[in-house]
């Protein structure tokens, strides 16, 4: 399970929250192999999907798989799934396909080099570049990134600084 609360202080002239709530499962564990299949259902308040003033909820899910090259040091991911989209009401409901395609490159143990392309149906593709750090490895994660729509330079550009906690496994 993941639990994710966002503050935004600007955008479109408005601050707000946004949130997520996630279900992961690995279905092929990457153990002993380079690849590995994993599965997410989730859902939040995403302003970019459902429109700032809106209150209303996403539905998602996707199926991530992740390939390994040079002894973990470089991995792929990539990501097929749906969104099912409230931004219009009951009347204009949406489900959107999703993809997206990121890369990690390993620096040192602890720091790591991100970028990403990411896309829906009915929306610009944006990408986002960045680095992470464990503060704590395994239990404290340090992200930076930079990122905005892929063809219109400074549009929805903006930074992200996030932390991640982990705890230990539940069950």
């Amino acid at each position: 399970m993941s639990f994710g609360l966002i503050a935004v202080w600007k955008d479109e002239g408005d601050g707000h929250p946004e949130y997520v709530a996630q279900l992961k499962s690995v279905l092929i564990p990457r153990t002993n192999r380079r690849w590995g299949v994993g599965l997410v259902l989730g859902t939040g308040r995403d302003p970019g999907l459902s429109g700032i003033r809106s209150v209303g909820t996403n539905i998602y899910a996707y199926v991530p798989v992740t390939v390994s090259f040079f002894g973990e040091r470089l991995m792929l991911h990539t990501n097929i799934g749906s969104v099912y989209d409230h931004r219009r009401g009951d009347d204009n409901d949406h489900q959107w396909l999703t993809t997206a395609n990121r890369a990690e490159v390993s620096l040192r143990k602890y720091f790591v080099v991100v970028g990403e392309i990411f896309d829906s149906a009915g929306s610009d593709a944006e990408y986002q570049i960045g680095v992470r750090a464990w503060g704590r490895p395994g239990r404290v994660q340090l992200d930076l990134s930079y990122g905005g729509v892929l063809l219109n330079s400074g549009q929805g550009a903006g930074w992200t600084l996030g932390v991640a906690l982990t705890t230990p496994p539940v069950l």
